[in-house]
């Protein structure tokens, strides 16, 4: 799809995302660590249900300037 100039950011933040995420769940965000007396430490790197809501957040946000809807903070109020 054709990303307009003004959405490239998140566009290209979204797909950094979902390759992190993808790494995650794949395995490849695992790190493993061994010491000089040959101790083992393995860890992830990330929040697997951080990282899924992170993807949401930018999709609906590329989505909402795709469409160039603005993000809205409530209903709006006309003052005189």
């Amino acid at each position: 799809m054709a990303v307009p100039p003004n959405c490239q950011h998140l566009k290209q933040k979204l797909d950094e995302a979902e390759a992190a995420l993808h790494d995650l769940q794949t395995g490849r965000a695992v790190r493993v660590l061994v010491d000089h007396d040959g101790s083992r430490i393995e860890y992830q790197v990330g929040n697997k249900a951080q990282l899924s809501a992170y993807v949401s957040e930018l999709r609906k946000a590329l989505d909402a300037c795709l469409s160039g809807r603005v993000k809205s903070n409530g209903p709006l109020r006309f003052v005189w």
